[in-house]
């Protein structure tokens, strides 16, 4: 099973429209199945370099601490969205391969 999670900033603070910002390589991220900007986000937390309402605070739908994330998935939805629901987690589209929390 493959899972892949991303957050989406919204007005990201490096690039414009002309230059975006540039990704890290994978292999430089703490958290590379997170995709970069949310992997970014729980790196500044852990190191204390933001709180987790200032690293919520970068994604484009946030509430306090929490995100809105997709995960994308090759099997076992039912299985994750569950999982999801005991720790915390709020599902809420699913489709056939991927869940919006």
């Amino acid at each position: 099973m493959v899972v892949t999670v991303a957050a989406t900033a919204l007005g990201a603070s490096a690039g414009d429209d002309d230059n975006p910002p540039t990704p890290p390589p994978k292999g430089q991220l703490r958290y590379p199945n997170l995709g970069s900007h949310l992997s970014g986000m729980a790196d500044a937390y852990i190191q204390g370099s933001a709180s987790q309402s200032e690293s919520a605070g970068q994604a484009a739908i946030n509430q306090v601490g929490s995100v809105a994330v997709t995960i994308r998935l090759t099997a076992k939805v039912t299985d994750v969205g569950q999982f999801l629901e005991d720790n915390g987690g709020d599902p809420r589209n699913v489709g056939e391969d991927y869940i919006e929390a």
